[in-house]
C-alpha cells in the first residue's frame, strides 16, 4: 500500500473527509464539512488529500494563513493531519506535511505552525523528525 496522490480536496470527498476526522474523535457530518470546504476554499485555505489508485481519500491535512502585525510575512497554520489507520507508516503523513509546506510558501508564508493536542506526543515526534521545534504554548478558551 504505497501508492498514492496527493490533490485538492473536493466537495465529492467530504464522506471519507468525515470518516477519517471520525478517528481522531471529530465527529462532523459530510454536509458540514462540505460546508467547511467551501469556506475555506473561498478565504484561500487549502484541504489537501492524499488519494488511491482509485481516487479514495485516504489522508488529509487543512491549512491556513493569517497575517500578523508582528511578522514579515504571512503565517502559515497546519491545523489538522490525518492518515487512515491501514496507512499509516506509507509515507502518506510525511508527503501531505511537504505538499502543505509547498502550497503555503506559494501563498508567501515564511514560517509554517502546527497545531497538535497535548496528549497525542506519537504525533509530536512525527512533525520533531520533520524539523518542526517546539517554540511556544498555546492557550484556549471557549467562548
Amino acid at each position: 500500500m504505497s501508492d498514492f496522490a496527493i490533490r485538492d480536496g473536493r466537495a465529492a470527498d467530504c464522506e471519507a473527509i468525515s470518516r477519517l476526522f471520525g478517528s481522531i474523535r471529530f465527529d462532523l457530518s459530510p454536509t458540514l464539512i462540505a460546508d467547511r470546504l467551501a469556506a475555506m476554499q473561498d478565504r484561500g485555505d487549502d484541504l489537501l488529500v492524499a488519494v488511491t489508485t482509485d481516487d479514495t481519500p485516504v489522508g488529509c491535512i487543512a491549512t491556513s494563513r493569517m497575517v500578523t502585525p508582528h511578522r514579515p510575512a504571512p503565517v502559515g497554520r497546519i491545523s489538522v493531519l490525518v492518515v487512515e489507520e491501514a496507512w499509516r507508516g506509507c509515507g502518506i503523513g510525511s508527503a501531505l506535511v511537504r505538499a502543505a509546506q509547498g502550497r503555503l510558501s506559494s501563498h508567501g508564508c515564511t514560517l509554517i505552525e502546527v497545531t497538535s493536542r497535548l496528549e497525542l506526543e506519537a504525533a509530536h515526534r512525527f512533525y520533531e523528525r520533520l524539523g518542526y521545534m517546539r517554540t511556544s504554548l498555546r492557550f484556549a478558551r471557549e467562548l
